[in-house]
Parts: C-alpha cells; sequence; structure tokens
C-alpha cells in the first residue's frame, strides 16, 4: 500500500528508520524538492543543485555497491524523467537505486542492500506491479 500522508513526514519516518535500525549508516536526506521563485532556483542551480537526485543518499557500500539511493514517492506521486536519467546515472556508476511506496519497502530495500540478499526485494516488487 502506498503511504497516504505528505512526503515531508515519509522523509522524516524513513530516516528515523534508518537511524533506528541502521545507526552505523551515513544516510542523508537531500532537499531538492519544494516550490521555489525563479531567481532562487537560478540560485540553487548555480549553487550545484541537480533535478532528479533521489531524497534519500546512504554512502556506506555493501557487495557490489557503492551506495544505496532511495526516492520516495507517495500516494499520487510519479516518478519523473529527471529522476529516471540521475537514476540511471547513478546506477552506471555502482549505485543501488530503489524507489519506495512506504515504509515497509524502505526496510526491504534496506535489508536486502545490507545482506545482499534478494528475496527482501522480492516482496518489493510483487507489491508494486
Amino acid at each position: 500500500m502506498k503511504y497516504q500522508g505528505k512526503e515531508d513526514n515519509f522523509q522524516i519516518s524513513a530516516m528515523q528508520l534508518i537511524r533506528s535500525k541502521y545507526p552505523e549508516m551515513l544516510a542523508i536526506h537531500v532537499p531538492n524538492g519544494g516550490k521555489r521563485n525563479a531567481k532562487d532556483g537560478a540560485k540553487f542551480k548555480k549553487m550545484g543543485v541537480v533535478a532528479g537526485v533521489p531524497d534519500i543518499m546512504i554512502f556506506n557500500p555493501s557487495g557490489k555497491w557503492i551506495g544505496l539511493a532511495i526516492e520516495l514517492k507517495t500516494s499520487g506521486g510519479s516518478i519523473r524523467p529527471t529522476q529516471l536519467l540521475f537514476h540511471g546515472q547513478l546506477t552506471k556508476l555502482g549505485w543501488c537505486v530503489w524507489i519506495a511506496w512506504n515504509l515497509d519497502d524502505v526496510d526491504h530495500i534496506l535489508a536486502g542492500y545490507i545482506s545482499g540478499n534478494t528475496e527482501h526485494w522480492k516482496k518489493i516488487t510483487a507489491a508494486h506491479n
């Protein structure tokens, strides 16, 4: 079931899950979203903000991957072309990239990433196909 609340609440819950279950992980939220006026948008672009960066970036390597990136989506959310492009670039560089629609997804993504056991990921794939 897709997360029904606001994406910022989903973000907070996801980071709390990560920090409580995996305190050794170097995980950050990339605050790319939100509405900005044209002046601020231009300023952030000059500062290096890039469209499509996933919401959560985890810099701990695991198995064949150098990091984990998770895009969070809530009910009614959709994947933008800039996100797909950036996700593809990360994958080519050796990152594991996932889209999570709820906290269970986040939990399964993390468990599979850390353990290398892709059985965890079948639960995600089956839930959203």
